[in-house]
């Protein structure tokens, strides 16, 4: 038969408090069997921030910059005033520019074309008729040993140019005097005469004709007394 050990009475009482504790509540108070309720809570992450806006790109602005047309080329000199010039150019012996003026169209070469003045001291020009692409005229040659050379003919201009010429000798005269062949009272009186773009070294140039002081007297666009 099993033997049955009894514990002292104060030992049963101590295992009896120390159940009783360990399953009682935090605070000590809980009975034996009390039921212990523990709440976890969690706390959410805080929402991200909204995006930064982006800035819309620069919006580059082009101005188109339209560069105002050329200005028209001068028109070209009418007929008279280009024939007028090239006879002056000869007078004055600037040869280069009556050469640029036509006389390249009139010679074959430019040493030949200068070559032929040689004898030449002065051209006197008369304008006997003009359209703003022609000139009729009568030339008198005034040569180094007194006497006169002359021709009538036409000239032909285009684009500020002569173009050609047909020209023929007339009838020489004696030895000059230098005086004046003719006298103008003013350029009307002149362009009534035949006479226009009279050179400097014309004797019948007068400086009163010459409006513009250019060398060239009572010019197609002067017909009153300077």
């Amino acid at each position: 038969m099993a033997r049955v050990r009894l514990l002292p009475a104060a030992l049963l009482v101590a295992v009896a408090a120390a159940t009783a504790g360990a399953c009682g509540s935090t605070g000590g108070n809980a009975g034996a069997g009390a039921t212990v309720t523990t709440t976890v809570t969690t706390q959410s992450p805080p929402p991200p921030p909204p995006p930064t806006p982006t800035a819309p790109a620069a919006t580059r602005t082009t101005t188109a910059t339209t560069a105002a047309p050329p200005p028209p080329p001068p028109a070209p000199a009418d007929a008279a005033t280009v024939v007028g010039d090239y006879f002056a150019a000869i007078n004055a012996h600037d040869y280069g520019r009556a050469w640029a003026l036509g006389g390249k169209n009139l010679d074959s070469s430019y040493s030949h074309f200068v070559s032929g003045f040689s004898d030449t001291t002065a051209d006197i020009v008369t304008v006997l008729a003009a359209t703003p692409t022609t000139v009729t005229l009568h030339l008198d040659a005034l040569q180094s040993n007194g006497t006169t050379k002359s021709f009538e003919g036409t000239y032909t201009v285009s684009n500020g140019t002569i173009t050609r010429a047909g020209v023929h000798a007339v009838a020489d005269t004696g030895p000059q005097t230098g005086a004046p062949a003719t006298s103008y009272a003013d350029c009307t009186d002149a362009h009534n005469h035949g006479a226009t773009s009279i050179p400097s070294t014309d004797p019948r140039y007068q400086s009163k004709l010459d409006r513009d002081n250019d060398g060239l007297a009572c010019e197609p666009r002067e017909f009153d007394t300077p």
